[in-house]
């Protein structure tokens, strides 16, 4: 493990390690380098010099576009700008929007479970799907189930 993740480990889906996490980005941000502004506005690619970690800036819309970073695995510009990393932050609403639906019994047995949530999501009743390069341990399995399966 290195020595950034110990200090700083992957942000769980809990709205205060999102809190803790922007209150520790500014110092983060102190040792890193620029390496790319998304054409989005929102995010970020930065490089630390001395450990060769990349960490990507994002800003969580439900905290009132509140800044933060975390680790992401070693990508070239070019890739990280046709597609950024995963946002924890969108994961966790999504998350917490499925817990609170599938909560209810009678979704849970819906028939066309997905295609409910898909009307939901169209009319902004749902968060989207979480968008982005998935990485460990954020794994697109382990966030968006398969409906078919939800009992």
């Amino acid at each position: 493990m290195s020595e950034s993740l110990s200090k700083y480990p992957h942000i769980e889906f809990a709205r205060k390690a999102i809190n803790r996490r922007a209150k520790e980005t500014r110092s983060i941000l102190e040792s890193l380098t620029l390496v790319l502004k998304h054409p989005d506005g929102e995010h970020r690619l930065y490089r630390d010099e001395i450990t060769n970690e990349y960490w990507q800036y994002a800003s969580a819309w439900n905290w009132g576009e509140l800044p933060y970073c975390f680790l992401v695995p070693e990508i070239s510009a070019e890739e990280w700008e046709a597609e950024v990393y995963v946002d924890p932050d969108e994961m966790m609403m999504y998350i917490c929007a499925l817990e609170r639906l599938l909560s209810v019994d009678t979704v849970r047995k819906m028939p066309n479970l997905k295609g409910h949530i898909q009307s939901l999501q169209k009319i902004g009743s749902f968060p989207p799907d979480p968008h982005g390069r998935w990485f460990g341990p954020y794994v697109r399995e382990n966030i968006i189930p398969n409906f078919e399966q939800v009992d």
